[in-house]
């Protein structure tokens, strides 16, 4: 007994009586004190002496105890009016069914063509007989002289067709039916039972549901089946009187019966047996232990209460279909065999779906309706939801519409996932999985399974209803644990990703000492349940765009924050990934990176109409604001917004008190020239107003500053440098020479970055080192020329970008043609530049405007396309084109000269 959702239940192999659980007991076993108990394994069974038998009859034709490969079953001795024939135990007959169209295989071998004016329901002549001692399960014996073997035209004994281990030989008394044959069908004299699907050939068949366009017909019913995919069993609606394909065996009476006959078992095809000449005599392994008590193709399964040698999904989804004796062909698909309806007419084929392992996915084939492998699913999804398991070592792969994403790098897929080499294809890693919600999925079904809750940090167990669910979802306690285990949660952040460090596993940091300390560009963090390190307002919004990589979320347009023309862009994002620069909206970007509001704070000034004031070259400012040019949807606009000056003279107000308790904030005191602490209410107020002291120096102090620069803040003393105006060099130099360094507009430091990562400055800045303190910050060159003289710049096509790069990394990080450089001596970091030299002697070439790119041309041709001071050149002598190079005098008059006389 467990507890599932507060609630006691008996486990799947027992019963509850009377409040208490009993174990079931199949047909012929003894101990039982229950009918329940019995009935329980097989409907309408019951327990006399002790003993569990089968139920008495159906309609006065009496059930009798019959041994096949898996067990003992209960069959039906004979049909009514007339019909000697015993039937298969599956599907379960009712009252007014023993006439229905027979479901038991039919052998074209043993078809009369003089059967045409038998009535459908009365066929006796296709039913295939056996004899259940016969060790030879390869040869073909008319007339049912030997073991199950389907037969081939020409119907010879060397034409048969292994199936003994999809169907078993069941023995049951055929007296009757030889002495009703005798004349018409001669049944071979050793023939002592009939063919039938065995357990695991019978509960993966999929299920015969009723046509929906079928009004008005009778007979339809209730019944249940197996889902080998799910591992539940469903309830559907089912005709009897269908004959457009073979009835499935898949097809019992109640849950009760469908759950004792296929759940407790393996989930999709035959499990291990001992070895012995007569099948019906080989006994299941069962209580494995270990992979290696299994032979090949086979591995270790535990069900509710017992371990079983099962068939791997690697076998089932081969191209042998989880049937090591399977028939030699030509296709990676078992089609299976035709069957006839009648003597001149077959059953209809149908559409199934096999696991191509040469390609990696789900392909449909066609199904010709009998025999065929383990290798066949109804459904393209049935297809995937199993077989992918053997993709995947966990979950499920990524799908781009439908499809595998492919991959050959990690780089291809999301940082949930991973390339999987051998089928180049995205999977997901434990984390993305451990991390999942419980999702109970939409059917109606209910099955024990486990998830593992991050909150707790353990796996729990849930009841799932069939579909529609995640791959939080694991058949087993010990799965789950062994997938999940030591996973570390992942904080939430405010805007973007928490940092992960070199293993992949989130940071975890504190507020006090006792953790780590999130590294540069990252502060930590409590979402409530967790400590991490998020990634620092300003560091977010100066990252530059990154497109992600594209997953199954679909591409859409995101918004983030240009560093350089300090406004919100919007670009195409891939779906996945990228980087803490992300936004869904315009609204939400410049409200976290404080776009559209004034430089120095505040709002811009409005005139006595409550407008904003409009200014240009020729509209001034009152003296206390400057004209100042802000972006306003899509374009922009010149405010007038109020001068550091002018804030840090306001005199200090303490404002209202509202929802907060009064706080200790600091202003500006203009007489004295420093910062005073002032208690502040809580709500109003003016901008001279500061949270700390170091923030009311670095803006109150710098408003000597020409508009638009930042002041730089000393990061020992947290105060602006000062310097002398008469004396050159006396501001600390940060940058090499012809460089300028990046100050942050948010904290007026300058930004410091990380050598490795060429992501860590903004656009066209690059990591530089500074000995004097030992540190990196971000510089850009003041003319912007960043390759060496004479050498072109790379830029990404789709970004119109520069790629930046690590000098002598020894990876290529540049496209052919390209290679790292740096127009500064000993620099660690660059730009990807041409490997050559585009103009001969080095000289310059002329650079286009619009793109920053340089001017091409057509050597020794008749037109001029350079400007004054370029001839066409290159260095390259095997091209026809080449570049606009700077030039003297001499050589242009020349040249000129040369275009006159044509």
């Amino acid at each position: 007994m467990f507890c599932s959702t507060g609630i006691c239940m008996c486990r799947s192999n027992f019963v509850a009586i009377h409040g208490y659980c009993y174990l079931k007991k199949n047909i012929g076993e003894s101990g039982c004190q229950y009918s329940e108990q019995c009935s329980a394994a097989w409907p309408g069974a019951r327990c006399e002496d002790s003993k569990c038998k089968c139920p008495s009859d159906v309609s006065g034709i009496p059930y009798v105890q019959a041994r096949a490969h898996h067990g003992v079953v209960c069959i039906l001795l004979s049909g009514e009016d007339g019909d000697p024939v015993p039937k298969c135990p599956l599907p379960e007959y009712d009252d007014d069914l023993l006439t229905m169209p027979i479901s038991q295989l039919r052998n074209p071998a043993m078809t009369n063509l003089d059967d045409y004016n038998i009535l459908p329901g009365e066929h006796i002549n296709p039913l295939l007989f056996c004899s259940s001692t016969s060790t030879d399960y390869n040869t073909f014996v008319a007339n049912g002289g030997g073991a199950c073997a389907y037969a081939t035209e020409p119907y010879k004994p060397e034409n048969g067709v292994y199936i003994a281990d999809i169907y078993d030989c069941i023995a049951v008394p055929l007296n009757n039916v030889k002495l009703a044959m005798k004349g018409i069908y001669n049944i071979h004299p050793q023939a002592d039972g009939i063919c039938c699907p065995n357990r695991a050939f019978t509960c993966i068949q999929p299920k015969h549901e009723a046509k929906s366009n079928v009004k008005g017909s009778t007979g339809i019913r209730p019944r249940w089946w197996f889902n080998s995919v799910t591992g539940m069993c469903e309830q559907f609606m089912w005709d009897p009187w269908d004959e457009t394909e073979v009835q499935s065996p898949n097809n019992f009476k109640t849950r009760e019966h469908c759950e004792s006959y296929c759940k407790d078992t393996c989930k999709r095809g035959s499990l291990q047996y001992s070895i012995s000449r007569i099948l019906n005599e080989e006994e299941p392994i069962t209580n494995c232990q270990t992979m290696s008590s299994c032979s090949f193709n086979f591995e270790c399964k535990t069900t509710d209460w017992k371990q079983l040698c099962c068939p791997s999904v690697a076998s089932i989804c081969s191209i042998a279909g989880g049937r090591p004796l399977d028939p030699s062909r030509h296709t990676n698909f078992d089609p299976g065999f035709s069957m006839k309806r009648m003597f001149n007419l077959n059953f209809e084929k149908s559409h199934r779906y096999y696991y191509d392992s040469d390609q990696g996915s789900c392909t449909s084939f066609t199904y010709n309706g009998a025999l065929g492998n383990f290798n066949n699913f109804k459904s393209l999804s049935e297809c995937e939801l199993f077989c992918e398991k053997l993709q995947c070592k966990y979950g499920t792969p990524l799908k781009i519409k439908q499809v595998n994403q492919q991959c050959s790098h990690d780089s291809h897929c999301p940082s949930t996932h991973e390339c999987e080499k051998d089928h180049k294809i995205c999977c997901p890693k434990p984390y993305s999985i451990c991390s999942q919600p419980l999702r109970l999925g939409n059917c109606k079904q209910s099955v024990r399974r486990y998830w593992y809750n991050m909150a707790i940090h353990a796996c729990q167990t849930f009841n799932y209803t069939g579909c529609q669910g995640n791959d939080n979802n694991f058949d087993t306690l010990l799965e789950c644990q062994n997938t999940c285990e030591n996973i570390i949660p992942e904080p939430q952040c405010p805007q973007g990703d928490a940092y992960k460090d070199s293993q992949g596993n989130y940071f975890v940091c504190s507020n006090s000492n006792t953790a780590g300390t999130c590294p540069l560009n990252y502060e930590c963090h409590f979402d409530g349940y967790l400590w991490g390190c998020c990634p620092t307002r300003a560091h977010a919004c100066l990252l530059s765009v990154n497109k992600g990589v594209t997953c199954d979320a679909g591409s859409s347009y995101r918004y983030f924050y240009n560093s350089q023309t300090q406004e919100c862009d919007n670009f195409l994002y891939n779906g996945c990934d990228g980087n803490a620069n992300n936004f869904a909206t315009y609204e939400e970007c410049e409200s976290y990176c404080d776009v559209n509001t004034c430089p120095n704070g505040g709002t811009p000034k409005r005139n006595e109409f409550g407008q904003q004031i409009n200014c240009s070259s020729t509209v001034s400012c009152p003296s206390t604001h400057e004209c100042t040019s802000l972006t306003s949807g899509n374009s922009v606009v010149n405010r007038c917004c109020p001068k550091r000056a002018y804030i840090c003279s306001l005199p200090p107000e303490q404002g209202n008190p509202c929802d907060t308790s009064s706080v200790t904030r600091f202003y500006f005191n203009v007489a004295s020239k420093d910062c005073i602490e002032f208690t502040y209410s809580g709500c109003g107020g003016n901008l001279n107003n500061f949270a700390t002291l170091e923030q009311c120096n670095s803006f109150c102090l710098s408003s000597a500053c020409t508009s638009g620069d930042t002041v730089y803040v000393n990061p020992s003393t947290h105060l602006p440098f000062e310097c002398e105006t008469g004396i050159k060099d006396s501001c600390p130099k940060i940058c090499p020479t012809g460089e300028k360094a990046y100050v942050n507009l948010l904290n007026k430091n300058v930004h410091e970055c990380l050598i490795n990562d060429t992501n860590s400055c903004p656009n066209y800045y690059l990591c530089r080192f500074h000995i004097q303190t030992n540190r990196y910050y971000c510089c850009t060159s003041v003319n912007r020329e960043v390759c060496p003289t004479g050498k072109e710049l790379y830029k990404d096509a789709s970004s119109n970008l520069p790629i930046r790069c690590i000098i002598s990394s020894g990876s290529n990080q540049c496209p052919p043609r390209y290679s790292c450089s740096s127009e500064v001596p000993g620099a660690l970091q660059g730009y990807c530049c041409s490997s050559n030299y585009l103009c001969p002697n080095r000289a310059k070439f002329y650079t286009e405007k619009a793109n920053e790119m340089p001017r091409s041309c057509q050597l020794n041709s008749p037109f001029i396309t350079c400007p004054t001071g370029y001839t066409c050149q290159n260095t390259q002598t095997e091209y026809a084109t080449g570049y606009c190079c700077e030039s003297d005098n001499e050589t242009v008059s020349g040249r000129l000269d040369m275009f006159a006389r044509l």
